[in-house]
């Protein structure tokens, strides 16, 4: 009887506990199932073949969780050792910190931000080959993100959108302080305020001031212009201060009483965000200022919560204040690295840099190094800037000239001439308001690829008496170049050598001008460019010339035509080689350091070979060339003109002087 009972007991408890035992309810279960086996067990040999059957089912539990942790264990090892181990997938939309680790951060190495990845590509080419790579894989230069288990990073993926939807975080308002008098808001300060814009995507920027940035003699600084009109939410905010300092204890005790009465985060003017993690703004008040002396700081940001900490009035109070604000347990912000510490990233993190000297858009366009990568991320949002081009649609090769009083002269017959049977163009069309004449003419015709358009006169909307040839002119050869494509040459120009196959896949292309105007970086030549119908360049270029109509022509055909390659540089290529220009036998390359010269100046250029370093020479010489100095002389440009005659199949002793 007792045997039956107590089979008759363990039956009934089987049949209980595998009833219920569901897989979601086994844990909750598991105490109520041992109380009832121990309450219906009266005697100690009922309680020992209790016990002995849990034992049994832990051991067989035990199994069964072992052998599929290895079942497991080799799905993960199959899917997941063919990744290198310093890769990480760009669905993620992180990229790994260096060493893996994010010291005094607190963070995951898997949540950062959105284009971290595009700063740790080894080159260029191997980050344009990544970015674009259909498996969306990024390779990372310094990091090494050990990827474990792809379901797990998914699943703890956060919505970069919605990560600061948080109660009690820091208000949303960057701050940025300009102190000093007489000072210009240059490049740097640009990308300081566009990066912060962009990647903490704030509610208000407050630009507080003593006195606003001034815009130079020669309109180079229109950077804060610019800012205004690219950020709405950019409000100007005067400071009522006797003493502002750009830099010492009294900048930033400044800084500390803006931040105790708005809240938000401080940024140095002149500092580039590298990241910036939400859980920085959960602080009441954390700080990356750290004194080096009494009166010399490291510049860092500083976020602070509204009243979240009580404002020093004494610089030892300033001292105490920015110290509690770098403890472990809120997490420690690193002052800001200058450009070589972050070029070389081998200790620590940068938040921000510190772009300590000015710099120029060009300066960061082609440099490869993480600071120029960060700061065209910063500026043009991508980490590679090259001039648009494509092969599948290419630029006319046909030429375009222009014409005033339609006689043609011997230099109008020698460009031309080079442009067909030097350069490469099929055909040239000649552009005036009257059908040309004179012995160079009947020649041109004579080789049934010269043909004339006839072209009016463009006139101003608003005062026609603004429209002065040389501005004509300039609007004419943007209008004929946006109607048909092609290329655009000035009748002083020569070509030396064909123009390469790949020009003509470019959207638009030009060549520098030699004139320094004061701090103008660089300036853009249009007497000879190529462009593709329709090209943004040139729609841009023509609403220049229709909104400063009174300005001076050249000002801004040379000058505030390149603060369109500045703000967008994809839209033209800047072909150094393209062009040498001569001006009173005076030649100045300017792919060679020094070749900028005042206005008022023109000082002999360095010698070069325009065989091989250019593809065409303006010589701009009073008197023009004569067909007797190509006869009777010898030069540079004599050479040139013999060799596109020559080529073209004109025996030079037989051409008439007319």
């Amino acid at each position: 009887m007792g045997v039956m009972a107590i089979e008759k007991y363990l039956s009934s408890t089987w049949d209980l506990l595998m009833f219920r035992m569901q897989k979601d309810k086994l844990i909750e279960m598991m105490p109520q199932i041992f109380f009832r086996l121990i309450h219906r067990a009266r005697s100690k040999s009922q309680r020992r073949r209790v016990y002995s059957w849990i034992a049994v089912c832990l051991l067989l539990i035990f199994v069964l969780v072992y052998s599929q942790q290895e079942v497991l264990s080799d799905l993960v090892k199959k899917h997941v050792s063919p990744v290198p181990i310093e890769v990480v997938t760009r669905a993620i939309g992180e990229a790994a910190p260096p060493n893996g680790d994010r010291k005094g951060f607190g963070l995951s190495n898997i949540f950062r931000g959105a284009d971290m990845k595009l700063l740790e590509t080894k080159d260029s080419e191997q980050s344009q080959k990544n970015i674009n790579n259909n498996n969306d894989i990024v390779n990372t230069k310094s990091s090494k993100f050990l990827i474990h288990n792809f379901n797990y990073m998914y699943d703890n993926l956060e919505d970069e959108s919605r990560s600061d939807l948080l109660p009690d975080l820091a208000p949303s308002i960057v701050h940025f302080v300009w102190c000093g008098k007489g000072r210009f808001f240059e490049f740097r300060h640009y990308l300081a305020v566009k990066r912060a814009n962009n990647l903490i995507k704030p509610d208000k920027i407050l630009f507080h001031y003593s006195d606003l940035p001034l815009v130079d003699a020669v309109q180079y600084y229109d950077w804060f212009n610019h800012s205004l009109s690219e950020i709405d939410h950019m409000v100007l905010k005067p400071l009522n201060v006797t003493k502002c300092q750009s830099s010492g204890p009294h900048k930033y005790m400044l800084v500390l009483n803006l931040l105790e009465f708005f809240g938000g985060i401080f940024i140095p003017e002149d500092a580039l965000l590298v990241d910036f993690p939400v859980h920085l703004r959960k602080s009441p008040f954390i700080s990356g200022v750290v004194a080096k002396t009494m009166t010399d700081y490291l510049d860092g940001i500083i976020v602070a919560k509204k009243n979240g900490f009580i404002s020093p009035a004494s610089q030892n109070g300033l001292n105490v204040i920015l110290a509690s604000g770098r403890s472990e347990t809120q997490g420690l912000i690193p002052p800001c690295g200058d450009r070589k510490h972050f070029n070389n990233f081998e200790q620590g993190e940068c938040v921000c840099v510190k772009i300590d000297s000015e710099i120029y858009p060009s300066t960061i366009w082609n440099e490869k190094s993480n600071f120029s990568t960060l700061a065209r991320v910063a500026s043009y949002g991508e980490p590679i800037i090259e001039a648009t081009h494509s092969s599948a649609t290419a630029i006319p090769r046909i030429g375009h000239y222009i014409c005033w009083d339609c006689d043609i002269k011997f230099n109008t017959y020698l460009s031309v001439m080079s442009s067909l049977h030097v350069a490469g163009l099929s055909k040239v069309y000649i552009h005036g308001l009257k059908e040309p004449t004179g012995y160079w003419w009947t020649l041109l015709q004579a080789t049934l690829s010269v043909v004339y358009v006839n072209r009016e006169y463009p006139v101003h909307t608003r005062n026609s008496a603004t429209m002065t040839q040389e501005l004509a002119q300039g609007i004419m050869r943007i209008n004929i170049l946006l109607k048909y494509g092609g290329v655009y040459c000035d009748n002083k120009v020569i070509w030396t050598n064909a123009i390469p196959d790949s020009y003509f896949e470019y959207e638009s292309v030009a060549s520098p001008d030699w004139h320094r105007l004061g701090v103008w970086p660089d300036s853009i030549s249009h007497t000879t460019m190529m462009a593709k119908k329709n090209a943004e360049y040139l729609m841009k270029l023509r609403n220049l010339h229709h909104q400063y109509p009174k300005m001076k022509f050249w000002f801004v055909d040379q000058y505030l035509s390149y603060k369109i390659l500045e703000h967008d540089p994809k839209l033209l290529y800047l072909d150094r080689h393209l062009q040498v220009k001569c001006l009173n036998h005076h030649c100045h390359p300017t792919w060679i350091p020094g070749y900028k010269s005042p206005m008022d100046e023109n000082p002999p250029g360095p010698p070069f070979s325009w065989q091989n370093e250019t593809l065409s020479l303006y010589w701009d010489v009073f008197p023009p060339l004569e067909l007797d100095t190509v006869k009777y002389t010898s030069g540079l440009v004599v050479e040139a003109a013999r060799r596109a005659l020559h080529m073209g199949g004109v025996n030079i002793q037989d051409l008439a002087r007319h």
